[in-house]
């Protein structure tokens, strides 16, 4: 993941700054004066040379929360309407005054203005922050605020009540019917009081000037003392669904030290967000939590709710619910309707911050697929895909609809990237604030559920990238102890560090030595596994799971605490589901990962250093060999090999930007080497993962737009023939790698040639079982060379893709070799397993046929494939619209016909 908290905070801030300017007039805004916001957009806006209308959302902002908003989030007015300024510039004019067109009361002060620059269906915004412009309101008004500033206090306790005016008038405070007053002339007057009953009371501040008048209120809530109460049998933290409609809601409390806050209060939708006595929790002492049970309620609405929790000493926070399956918070008015039907809009007026969801009646979802598993660990082929980068959507229905072409070029499972609850919406997900929640950004529950259904049906499996080495301050953990002074969690936090023991410094550290923090990985784990039946998942930072104070330098070391811990989380999955895969983005001492392997842990291996200096043409530091696992070092088919990762510059890049000078100034030579270094990836044994658009050559840098920011999408690529090749090698070295699974498993023999420092001289891998060898010739040069192959045999060996036969009558006789080419070999024809016939697309005709085959589409189609009745590919033909039967044998054969990444299987006869 990696990149460190601060550089992740300066990467927003110069975006923000790269977003427009908003400018005042006048520069100093009067409440009782029209005024006049203009904003301009500058190039990282997303309103930048936007064509469409453009609105602003905006309110008064009093104490944090905007008030007197005049439109919701996509009601456009024409009040908030703004006027365009010409290119890239928009204004809106608060008149007759700024007062007035807000319809402030006339004892509301007027100090803050809160702003969103958004397109009509507010899929843009001009900046990716809220924006504020300060007002000058010269006004009397009145101030009351309450010691404890919370208003929640306990029954017995001394409150002290405080009142401001901004200019000198004789203040009055009004407590429980008595009144308190003081001297004339004064700004501020304070007034100690002690509630003798609980209950909600309303206490009256005022101010007495020589022309004005003004009022303010607050409530205050005296609690009664705790009830302490054993939570219900069988009931776990969290939401807890009951068979008769009841809900029980469980939160943990108790601080490293065994204290607890001193009060609890539910608040939801089932009391219009008001905290009383009637929704007070239960302390369960002995179980460390406050539990409430709801009920009457109904079993298909959908309630949101918070903890709202504090002490005597501190302002109560508001709280979602750590094991909730579903979130609500501000940010999602930027979520389209087109991606999450039907979300249920913020309720701004009773609460902020992150509410927690649930429903007792969840909407079903009925799985196509309920008995898939992963064939083969040894030859997995992950294709590690960004939602949000991936289609124009950015979401799960867009990935869906290019299942086709994932499926056509023959990987076998897909790396989802961070999809659990992420701050904001446009995120790489290294962002946790809720586990069990699935980030809305991408979809509904049930798209998650469908997108996985839909590839195992066509044998993919579906693995999930989780972060469990740390969380953002809005995770509940975080919250509950928190110190605001250093905006860290608070040293009695019992789930996370202070600081990380370990030199990396991603958010909030967890303490995965604490059985609070294991036990919550490992429910998590069991939920996804059965909940979204994902075949593994591949852990994030894993070399952070330790409480051994580290450096740079020592941080990598064997570690036998980091080990039992991963081992612990290892059995929880295997628990879970015996099949799926736990794969370590760990990179730490050999020792150690060796160890980690041996329990049945797949290891990442990043190998982008040597594959980048090979497509450059560098003699230097290209050395390949680490990417197999060779049994001595690490135990075979533990390595997921990789030449890129989200995470790693891309090789197109590095090929057209320091490439040698050939290379750079030649796309087709960078698309050459491009499928050169596939070949001697994905030839070799062990699972081996690519990063989405690799198979395209995609080459726009990492650090475009940001490194964590947008990336450009470009499904036109397929569509260019030289890219598309790539495409297609890659399938091709998939079919070989499937066609001779036994090659590639863990009893294979291999030799790799692969660590000579000069690219001008061939690279082979040679594969070796007791029937079949499998010889990779590549030339990482930019000139055609020869090799001598040295062949085990003589005789007809056949020449891949294809099963072209091939004479050798020497085994030392050369081969030419093309420039920024491979060749390859097998000592026996290669059967290749042909999809099932779905959904076929585009028909032939005649059939059977004599000579000539055509489309009945009339147009040319993108491949061809010709196998025979033995599944041997013999023939393929590229945007051809018509196929040349006249050299075939009489016979039986199966057309493959792919175009615009969709495949249809037809069986035809030639006669």
């Amino acid at each position: 993941m990696k990149i460190l908290h601060l550089i992740l905070c300066f990467l927003l801030s110069f975006q923000l700054f790269g977003q427009g300017t908003v400018t005042t007039t006048p520069a100093a805004l009067q409440a009782g004066q029209q005024g006049k916001i203009t904003y301009k957009s500058s190039s990282g806006s997303q309103l930048y040379n936007y064509k469409g209308d453009v609105y602003v959302h905006i309110g008064i902002v009093d104490n944090g929360t905007w008030v007197n908003v005049p439109a919701d989030w996509n009601e456009n007015i024409d009040k908030c309407k703004m006027v365009s300024e010409g290119e890239n510039t928009w204004s809106v004019t608060l008149a007759p005054t700024i007062r007035e067109w807000f319809n402030a009361a006339s004892n509301q002060s007027v100090k803050k203005i809160g702003l969103v620059f958004r397109s009509s269906d507010g899929s843009r915004k001009g900046f990716a922050a809220d924006q504020f412009v300060s007002v000058s309101d010269e006004n009397l008004y009145t101030s009351l605020s309450v010691n404890p500033a919370s208003g929640i206090i306990a029954k017995g306790a001394e409150v002290t009540f405080s009142v401001t005016a901004t200019q000198a008038a004789t203040l009055t405070i009004d407590i429980n019917g008595e009144s308190f007053s003081s001297a004339p002339g004064v700004r501020s007057f304070s007034k100690k009081w002690t509630f003798a009953n609980g209950g909600t009371f309303t206490i009256k501040a005022s101010a007495q000037g020589e022309s004005q008048n003004a009022t303010d209120e607050k409530r205050v809530f005296i609690y009664e003392p705790l009830t302490n109460k054993v939570k219900p049998a069988g009931t776990t933290d969290g939401i807890n669904i009951g068979e008769d409609n009841s809900v029980t809601l469980v939160l943990y409390d108790k601080d490293l030290s065994g204290n607890h806050k001193d009060y609890a209060f539910l608040i939801g939708d089932f009391n219009d967000w008001k905290y009383s006595d009637a929704y007070a929790m239960f302390r369960d002492e002995e179980a460390g939590c406050w539990w409430f049970t709801l009920t009457g309620l109904n079993p298909d609405t959908e309630y949101g709710f918070q903890y709202l929790i504090g002490s005597k000493s501190e302002d109560p926070i508001r709280l979602g619910d750590p094991y909730c399956e579903k979130t609500l918070d501000p940010d999602d008015r930027y979520i389209p309707e087109s991606v999450y039907p039907a979300l249920r809009p913020y309720p701004y007026e009773k609460t902020n911050d992150v509410i927690s969801l649930f429903k007792i009646r969840k909407t079903p979802y009925e799985w196509k697929v309920t008995d898939f598993k992963i064939a083969d660990r040894n030859n997995l082929i992950i294709y590690e895909l960004h939602l949000r980068d991936f289609t124009t959507t950015g979401d799960l229905k867009g990935a869906m609809e290019k299942l086709d072409y994932l499926q056509g070029l023959g990987i076998n499972a897909i790396e989802l990237m961070p999809v659990q609850e992420f701050d904001g919406n446009d995120s790489w997900g290294y962002n946790p604030r809720y586990f069990f929640a699935m980030d809305k950004a991408y979809g509904t529950v049930n798209d998650y559920k469908e997108f996985i259904d839909e590839c195992h049906f066509r044998g993919i499996a579906v693995l999930f990238d989780v972060v469990y080495n740390h969380a953002t301050g809005a995770h509940p953990f975080a919250k509950l102890y928190w110190n605001a002074a250093l905006n860290k969690t608070a040293e009695n936090n019992p789930w996370f560090n202070v600081n990380p023991p370990h030199p990396y410094d991603f958010f909030h550290d967890f303490n995965h030595e604490s059985p609070l923090v294991r036990n919550h990985v490992k429910r998590n784990l069991a939920y996804l596994l059965d909940e979204f039946r994902v075949d593994g998942f591949r852990f994030d930072f894993t070399k952070g799971f330790t409480q051994k104070v580290t450096t740079d330098a020592t941080q990598s070391n064997r570690d036998d605490s980091r080990i039992a811990i991963l081992k612990d989380y290892h059995a929880a999955v295997r628990n879970s589901n015996p099949d799926a895969v736990m794969i370590l983005e760990h990179l730490c001492d050999e020792s150690e990962e060796r160890i980690l392997a041996a329990d049945g842990m797949l290891l990442w291996r990043n190998m982008t250093g040597a594959y980048g200096q090979a497509i450059q043409g560098s003699n230097n530091s290209n050395d390949m060999t680490g990417i197999y696992a060779n049994g001595s070092s690490m135990p075979k088919g533990s390595l997921v090999g990789y030449m890129e990762s989200h995470d790693e510059e891309r090789l197109m890049y590095k090929a057209k930007t320091w490439g040698s000078t050939v290379i750079k100034n030649d796309r087709e030579i960078q698309l050459k080497r491009t499928a050169l270094c596939a070949a001697f990836s994905m030839m070799v044994p062990g699972p081996k993962m690519i990063w989405q658009f690799g198979e395209l050559g995609y080459d726009y840098s990492i650090e475009e737009n940001g490194r964590v920011g947008r990336k450009p999408i470009r499904w036109d690529y397929f569509d260019d023939p030289s890219r598309r090749s790539v495409y297609d090698r890659y399938g091709e070295l998939f079919d070989i790698r499937k066609s001779n699974p036994a090659l590639f498993d863990e009893n294979s023999d291999v030799t790799l040639s692969v660590n000579n420092s000069n690219l001008g001289s061939a690279r082979r891998i040679v594969l070796r079982n007791e029937r079949n060898q499998l010889y990779v010739f590549g030339n990482f040069s930019t000139a055609d060379i020869t090799t001598v192959p040295g062949f085990s045999s003589t005789g007809v060996w056949y020449e891949l893709p294809g099963n072209q036969p091939f004479e050798v009558t020497n085994p030392t006789q050369p081969i030419p070799l093309p420039a920024n080419g491979y060749r390859i070999f097998s000592m026996v024809p290669v059967e290749t397993e042909l999809p099932e016939v779905s959904r076929p697309q585009i028909s032939v005709y005649p059939n059977p046929t004599t000579s000539f085959v055509y489309f009945t589409q009339g147009a040319e189609v993108d491949r061809a494939e010709v196998y025979n009745a033995q599944g041997i590919l013999c023939a393929t033909f590229n945007d051809t619209d018509r196929i040349d039967m006249r050299a075939f044998p009489a016979g039986y054969y199966l057309l493959k016909i792919t175009d615009t990444g969709i495949s249809s299987v037809i069986s035809l006869l030639k006669k």
